[in-house]
């Protein structure tokens, strides 16, 4: 029996399907601190716009009006855009509100938000699984002892759709049995429907995560051929975009900033010295390696792949980023636990994750960082299966 949906979610009857009104999140005065980024966002937009007039008004008032020279107040328009799109995520957390619509074979989710408004539309007879996730820590929750989660869509294809993050894990539970009952009349299939009641270990504990992960996630890319023997599992490159984790959109922008000021400062020299112009190159120099410095990590992290080999009891490995190829192999009794784990490297305090193979003896290895944490999850149970390790238990 499914459990009942409470009564802050209110369902309206449609003539082919039903509309469920979810409310925003309840933050009480915690709400006051949602305006922080909100005035954060206002004030990074309001001093790029200040820029760009600012910018503006003197190329107006030069005598020389090359047209290169505007590059030099456009720079600051992606900077517009970035306050926006930090006040826009700052008012959906503040003040979202969903409308989960199921008809007609589509499941169609609206956000709203004051001006701003997301849409979403999936097709019902490709829903895969519905997954309720529970958050591992929530600093503010005026839902008094419940629990935090999300509710993620699973497709057959594609990435998957995350909800509701922060809402109580009993709502969403609800939620989501009723709605796979509901496309369950809609196509042939009903997508199953997950309960993760307990969230993974805090990250900022260090643990390593040893849970198995036996699907392999919506929307992976990587290829598992069977042999008699054993199989390979080939994990392409995850793009430069999607890879570096927007560090190569960050390189961009810090090199066409260093481009268009270099332009201007040429330009604005002309055949001119000064005392201070060997120390302004060699402040240029700097940044300009600190740009170059960006683009190398940004390629490696987009471009590596690696192609792991299991015959037998042997774990062949061919790991390949922009520095070349490494190979390695263990035999089984050589290895004591593959997992993921902590990598050194941290965003806002945030361990990030990698694939560690951890042998008895010798140092670990680890690779594909900051990669799909459930992709490498599914990746660490298969091969310990297929080497037929003993999955260890979790830490506490």
């Amino acid at each position: 029996m499914n459990p009942p949906l409470p009564s802050e979610i209110l369902v309206e009857s449609l003539r082919h399907g039903a509309r469920y009104s979810v409310p925003p999140r309840a933050m009480g005065k915690a709400s006051w601190l949602g305006f922080v980024p909100v005035i954060f966002g206002f004030g990074f937009a309001g001093f790029a716009i200040f820029w760009i007039s600012i910018a503006s008004w003197m190329i107006s008032k030069s005598p020389q009006k090359d047209w290169f020279v505007w590059l030099f107040p456009l720079f600051g328009v992606p900077f517009v855009l970035v306050g926006i799109g930090i006040i826009r995520a700052s008012v959906f957390t503040l003040a979202g509100r969903y409308e989960i619509e199921v008809s007609e074979g589509q499941l169609r989710v609206t956000e709203r938000a004051w001006l701003f408004r997301k849409n979403q539309t999936v097709r019902t007879d490709k829903l895969r699984r519905i997954s309720v996730e529970a958050m591992p820590f929530s600093p503010i929750n005026f839902y008094g002892p419940a629990k935090l989660a999300a509710l993620k869509i699973e497709l057959s294809e594609g990435k998957p759709v995350e909800l509701l993050r922060g809402y109580p894990l009993k709502w969403l539970e609800a939620l989501a049995h009723e709605l796979a009952t509901r496309c369950s009349g809609l196509n042939i299939t009903a997508p199953t429907v997950n309960v993760v009641t307990e969230p993974l270990p805090p990250r900022d504990l260090g643990q390593p995560d040893k849970r198995d992960y036996p699907d392999q996630p919506v929307g992976s890319q990587v290829q598992l051929v069977e042999r008699p023997d054993g199989f390979t599992l080939t994990m392409p490159p995850a793009g430069l975009v999607r890879g570096s984790k927007g560090l190569f959109v960050f390189a961009i922008l810090w090199n066409t900033f260093m481009s268009v000021f270099t332009t201007i400062f040429l330009f604005a020299k002309g055949s001119q010295t000064s005392s201070g112009e060997p120390m302004f190159w060699l402040l240029i120099i700097v940044f300009w390696s600190i740009g170059v410095g960006l683009f190398i990590p940004a390629i490696n992290m987009g471009r590596r792949r690696a192609v792991f080999m299991i015959a037998g009891d042997q774990l062949r490995l061919a790991h390949a980023n922009l520095f070349g190829t490494k190979l390695s192999a263990w035999s089984r009794d050589e290895l004591k636990s593959i997992h993921i784990g902590p990598s050194g490297m941290a965003v806002n305090d945030i361990p990030v994750l990698e694939l560690q193979i951890e042998p008895r003896a010798g140092k670990k290895v680890g690779l594909l960082s900051g990669r799909d944490e459930d992709e490498l999850r599914w990746i660490a149970t298969t091969l310990r299966r297929g080497l037929r390790l003993e999955t260890p238990k979790a830490a506490a």
